[in-house]
Order: C-alpha cells, then structure tokens, then sequence
C-alpha cells in the first residue's frame, strides 16, 4: 500500500503515534493512524486521532465512542468520554430477538444516542474549522 501521508507530516504523525495511552475516567484513549487512509475534513486531510477504548472488563480494548468515535485532540476525546458518563450506558443488546423487542430496543438506542450527540454538540468549545485552523498551527489540546 502506497503511504499516503506527506514527508512534511512525518515527524508530527510519528511524535503522536509515540504518545503514551492516556487514562481517564476508567477509559483509555489511544492514539491512531490514518496515514494510509486520511479523512478529508474542513478542508484538510486528517492522518492521526485518538480513539477511546474501554479499559478493562469484557470489552477491554475494544472501541468506546459510539460508532467509532475519535477525536482530534485529547481534550476532544475527554469530552467524549464525559458526555458518555452523563448519558449513562447504553441500552444492552436483547437476549430474545422478537421483532417488538428489537423495535423497542432500536428506540431506546436512538433516544441514547440522541442525548449523547446532543451533548456533544453543546460541549464543543471551538468550532471544527477553527480547531482544524489551530491544529494547523500546532495548538493543539
């Protein structure tokens, strides 16, 4: 596979991926590469993030952000992990798969993620442009 990502962006992209995990709120968040597959985002591409992983328990290291979340900074990933605590946990998966059951529990997992977005749009601090603009300028969080 053809590495995608510019030589100008290579120590910044590797200085990330060096970056130790960070422990918050019984969650980890994790640096992650894009490098071979950048989002085009506000105009510019996008190599590198953080995703938040459950620290321990039976999904332990699996994906936390609700469908696959990640962010472009720590602070952002921190935000998401707070939202998620005030939305509470999402619905649990059904054990009986009747058609109104899966009817009820899709509701319920639409009402969740309905709060939780909501949340996360009343939190941002910056908008995305102007959070891309900064990371441009090495501000990051």
């Amino acid at each position: 596979m053809v590495d995608r990502l510019p030589e100008s962006l290579r120590a910044e992209h590797d200085a990330v991926m060096g970056s130790q995990a960070v422990p918050y709120r019984g969650y980890i968040i994790k640096p992650v590469s894009h490098r071979h597959q950048p989002y085009f985002i506000g105009g510019r591409f996008i190599y590198w993030g953080w995703i938040i992983v459950y620290a321990s328990g039976e999904y332990a290291g699996c994906n936390a952000g609700p469908g696959a979340t990640w962010a472009l900074t720590v602070g952002g990933a921190k935000t998401i992990i707070d939202c998620l605590h005030e939305t509470g946990p999402a619905p649990p998966v059904a054990q009986e798969k009747t058609r109104e059951k899966e009817s009820a529990r899709l509701d319920q997992c639409k009402a969740w993620s309905d709060r939780f977005w909501k949340l996360m749009e009343e939190r941002r601090e910056i908008p995305l442009d102007e959070e891309l603009s900064q990371l441009r300028r090495g501000k990051s969080a």
